[in-house]
């Protein structure tokens, strides 16, 4: 009989932890895991799930402290010993903070936090009570080991309460075969491009100005993604002169065709734990340039899979941008080793034995 499981997150719609919640849940092993879905707010996710036979279940909150949050807390106490839930994984810091507590209160129930970003980015009101939550959790899942190591020795958790758990991607999806223009970028010398979410710690700007500084007057930019930088950004592009070269791109979810348009993808972002959008360019045959930062150490070989600048560096992101873009022989073999070192290590085959593996250990361990 397969054994119940909880995936949380405060959203199903776009983002790194809900599509490895969605994805996670979409390919296990249904003969030993049989997973449900926890969220607030809901998103696009769910009709995937859905079709997938997988049982959704919405938690009506706005806060977590008010007197319906305790209520909705016992709601849900009740509902996890109803349907036999065995073991209750989070996946971002919010439901840390409210799923957690709930679970462990059940006796022999496994509750697994989650680690996804840099430590610095949790808002300082919440930091002792995730640093609590992470110590009260059976155990904590990272997707880097840049993550495990802030979490050892900084928070001093234990080695043995953390568990690698890296991203995995869908490499039947995300592939280099069929390269090709979108038609929006036809005539153009070569495409630079991003994707993601636009907030400032993604610290697009520096891309911009850079490529300003770097590309040839028939190189295109294009940046994939909404958000709350985007009418900034549009400002800056009028302001460096780039506006023509500039592509904005509302957030998708088909974002494939517009990174095999990409010639060059960068990710200049100040702080990440294991960037999907990153593993997602490198699977579809980008020369990839991160900043020199956490998670980005861990799927980035410089020289050899892609380049590394100094973060939050124009100069240094400028000098190599220019390099990629002057050296098309360069660029094609970073991008065909890129594309190879995700299928190999982060495929969801790969990644799924991982977090099924993970589950098998916590559960052995706590005697389920």
């Amino acid at each position: 009989m397969s054994i119940p499981v909880l995936f949380a997150a405060r959203s199903l719609g776009h983002g790194g932890g809900e599509r490895q919640l969605a994805t996670s849940a979409l390919n296990l092993n249904r003969e030993r895991f049989a997973p449900h879905v926890l969220s607030i707010e809901g998103g696009f996710w769910e009709s995937r799930l859905r079709a997938a036979g997988i049982s959704l279940h919405r938690l009506p909150l706005n806060s977590f402290v008010t007197a319906r949050a305790v209520l909705e807390g016992w709601h849900l106490r009740r509902w996890l010993v109803q349907r036999g839930i065995r073991l209750v994984v989070t996946f971002d810091f919010t439901m840390n903070l409210f799923v957690i507590p709930v679970a462990r209160s059940v006796p022999g129930l496994v509750a697994l936090s989650n680690q996804r970003c840099e430590l610095s980015l949790i808002p300082t009101r919440y930091r002792t009570a995730s640093r609590w939550i992470h110590r009260a959790a059976t155990g904590i899942v990272v997707n880097s080991s840049h993550l495990a190591d802030e979490l050892r020795q900084q928070w001093a958790v234990p080695a043995s309460k953390i568990h690698l758990c890296p991203n995995g991607l869908d490499t039947e999806r995300f592939n280099p075969a069929g390269r090709a223009r979108l038609p929006e970028l036809a005539g153009a010398r070569l495409v630079v491009g991003t994707a993601s979410v636009l907030r400032p710690e993604k610290n697009i700007h520096l891309l911009m100005e850079s490529f300003a500084a770097a590309a040839h007057p028939a190189d295109r930019l294009v940046i994939v993604g909404s958000g709350p930088e985007g009418e900034r950004l549009t400002t800056l592009a009028d302001q460096r002169g780039i506006a023509n070269q500039c592509l904005f791109v509302p957030s998708t979810s088909d974002v494939a065709p517009w990174l095999r348009s990409m010639d060059v993808f960068v990710l200049a972002s100040r702080s990440e734990g294991q960037s999907n959008a990153l593993m997602e360019a490198m699977a579809t045959g980008c020369c990839v340039l991160g900043a020199d930062i956490g998670g980005n150490r861990g799927l980035i070989q410089p020289s050899i899979n892609g380049l590394l600048f100094a973060n939050e560096d124009l100069t240094s992101l400028s000098e190599t941008l220019a390099k990629a873009l002057a050296e098309p022989a360069l660029r094609e073999r970073l991008a065909l080793d890129a594309a190879s070192s995700i299928e190999r290590h982060h495929s969801w085959p790969v990644a799924v034995e991982r977090l099924e593996d993970t589950f098998d250990r916590v559960l052995h361990s706590a005697g389920r």
